[in-house]
């Protein structure tokens, strides 16, 4: 098959301002570029902090409250996706949303012999949407059925556990992104300590078991957890300094992230596995920081009701578990806890490149899809597009409008509440 042998080349849009917004993804976005197997080009903003491997391409509006895209960017951006040399293109963007699904559906129809994965994001935002039986709820569920007809459009989420459920409830299809480590895999083996250096990973974990757990742990072990600066201060001052206990609040570059991480030999994952209110994160998130030490072959405890972490340690690391809600087990992962399962042989997944090549693999399955149902009638074609791009300028100045609306009623609201 022409798709399964042929070159692929990888365009990804990176929509964040690198250190504010989301200074993991900027690594792991970072560790993909690095892959030297296949061409990958990013999208991102005309912004100064960004570094040279984003190519510089949308305006701020895209990180409005309302975003939108200027008409004449999304015709450079559908010229700038044009690459006659490669057999198979993917257009990808994780931190995705149903404006970027409408962005990417319509830039399908331009370019049909590519393939456009959408990823919504952040995932647990659309677990309580996906759900409601509010007028919200329902035009989600109508949307997502909608972009799931476009034959060359991928919707995802970040979790396997995720995408079933949603997927159940909406009737639409949604695969899962394989979101990276940044990391390469070690390969040489760990030396055992007997007293380990733990880094402690917290999701909604209240400080005060933390403090009544690590006064309990093993006294000759050190733990590490990262606050800011002010929280240290704050957090010392009302419960003192404990000897074995590391806090840091230093910016980890990404150069140096990788020896970072090395410095552990135990991760444990304090991480709320089931909301306790609506939007919090659950067991339907990712964890980039779990990829990473079990990539650099660090063993991991974590939550006995974390489904997707626990299926992904278990196959590809060492780890244990704990009932998140006892004390008592929460005590035991610090105090030298048992590991089950073993190293990994093979490679897992998760490295920049094996996303990649996950990634191409959504792309030819979804292309052998396609062949399979047989190629649409080019017929109304020239229709289509210039309905995409009537619609699309109606909503780039819908949206423009939406945001004056929106900026006027906070500075309204600031003013009356600066009278009263």
């Amino acid at each position: 098959m022409l798709f399964e042998t042929g070159r692929f080349k990888l365009f990804l849009i990176a929509p964040f301002k690198v250190v504010k917004d989301a200074a993991g993804h900027h690594t792991w976005h970072e560790g993909l570029n690095r892959v030297e197997e296949y061409e990958v080009l990013h999208f991102g903003l005309d912004d100064p902090s960004n570094p040279e491997w984003i190519k510089p391409l949308f305006n701020p509006s895209i990180k409005r409250r309302f975003p939108t895209v200027d008409p004449l960017i999304f015709f450079k951006f559908l010229r700038e996706i044009r690459s006659s040399d490669f057999n198979m293109s993917c257009v990808a963007i994780f931190e995705g949303s149903l404006f970027w699904a409408f962005f990417m559906s319509s830039a399908s129809l331009f370019h049909p012999n590519k393939v456009f994965v959408c990823n919504l994001w952040p995932s647990y935002k659309y677990l309580d949407l996906v759900k409601s039986n509010s007028l919200n709820g329902k035009v989600f569920r109508w949307c997502l059925k909608t972009f799931n007809r476009v034959p060359n459009l991928i919707l995802t989420v970040a979790t396997k556990v995720l995408a079933d459920l949603i997927s159940q409830i909406s009737k639409a299809e949604l695969k899962v992104f394989p979101v990276p480590s940044s990391l390469n895999f070690r390969h040489e083996t760990r030396f055992e300590s007997e007293h380990k250096r733990v880094l402690l990973n917290l999701r909604g974990f209240d400080e005060s078991r933390l403090m009544k757990a690590i006064k309990k742990s093993c006294p000759n072990c050190l733990f590490h957890v990262s606050f800011n600066k002010d929280y240290i201060l704050q957090f010392n001052a009302k419960f003192g300094i404990i000897n074995n206990l590391e806090m840091g609040s230093h910016h980890i570059t990404p150069e140096n992230y990788e020896r970072y991480i090395d410095t552990f030999d135990h991760a444990v994952f304090f991480y709320q596995p089931l909301p306790s209110k609506p939007g919090e994160f659950s067991h339907y998130c990712a964890s980039g920081r779990l990829l990473d030490v079990l990539l650099r072959r660090i063993p991991v405890s974590l939550p006995d009701k974390g489904s997707e972490w626990i299926n992904i340690a278990q196959r590809w690391g060492k780890s244990s578990t704990f009932n998140f809600e006892s004390d008592e087990e929460v005590e035991r992962a610090l105090n030298h806890p048992v590991f089950a399962g073993c190293d990994p042989i093979e490679i897992p997944p998760f490295t920049p490149l094996g996303a990649i090549r996950e990634l191409k693999i959504l792309t030819t399955n979804k292309w052998l899809l396609r062949k399979q149902g047989g190629e649409s009638s080019n017929l109304f074609i020239p229709l289509k597009k210039l309905l995409v791009l009537f619609l699309f300028s109606v909503s780039w100045c819908m949206g423009n409008l939406l945001n004056l609306a929106y900026t006027l009623h906070v500075l309204t609201m600031k003013f009356v509440l600066r009278k009263d």
